[in-house]
């Protein structure tokens, strides 16, 4: 079937997944030239793993991972899927969405698909974490996440909600310093879908 790439920092293609005919997952990795594929077996990993995004040495990459039937958790493993790190798991839940940095596009925290959803920064001291908690802050009840980036990072889309409030998209202008609403869901539709 159709598979999906991961590529790194330059734009070479690392990593290809997806599942086969008979939907058994795939996982295959490629030296730094792209080249040479070889497969990752879950039996080699431990469970699956879908790759998300390198580190920013290029030397790691985040990835999806769950083991024996459990939740799926975010770690950082080296570039055969071992030497697997947690960086957020839940002994219940499985991480849920993820939010990513400007461009080169890290993760920065993810919220878990149970109770009400809150963002756990990966590094709270990072200046992504400081600068979407501050978000989070100058809109208080609501879950903020972004939803998109320009190439040089200065501008962001953000969409604020609640299960009381469908929504509320914000565009954060860094150099600027603002961050103006620029779009309201329809607060009728939305009155109805939660009645």
């Amino acid at each position: 079937k159709d598979l999906s790439f991961l590529l790194d920092d330059q734009g070479v293609a690392r990593y290809a997944f997806g599942v086969d005919d008979n939907d058994r997952r795939l996982l295959f990795v490629a030296d730094a030239q792209g080249k040479n594929w070889q497969p990752i077996t879950t039996s080699q990993t431990g469970g699956p793993l879908r790759p998300l995004a390198f580190t920013a040495d290029g030397k790691r990459v985040f990835a999806r991972y769950a083991q024996q039937g459990g939740p799926w958790k975010v770690i950082t493993a080296d570039l055969q899927g071992q030497q697997r790190q947690v960086v957020l798991e839940d002994a219940f839940a499985s991480v849920h969405e993820l939010e990513w940095s400007a461009p080169p596009y890290r993760p920065i925290g993810a919220s878990l698909a149970t109770g009400k959803p809150r963002i756990t920064y990966f590094d709270p001291l990072s200046a992504d974490a400081s600068k979407h908690e501050s978000i989070v802050n100058a809109i208080p009840g609501k879950y903020i996440s972004y939803t998109g980036h320009s190439l040089d990072g200065n501008t962001s889309l953000l969409f604020a909600n609640s299960d009381r409030d469908p929504g509320t998209w914000y565009l954060l202008d860094k150099a600027k310093g603002t961050l103006e609403p620029v779009l309201t869901r329809n607060t009728e539709l939305g009155a109805r879908v939660r009645a």
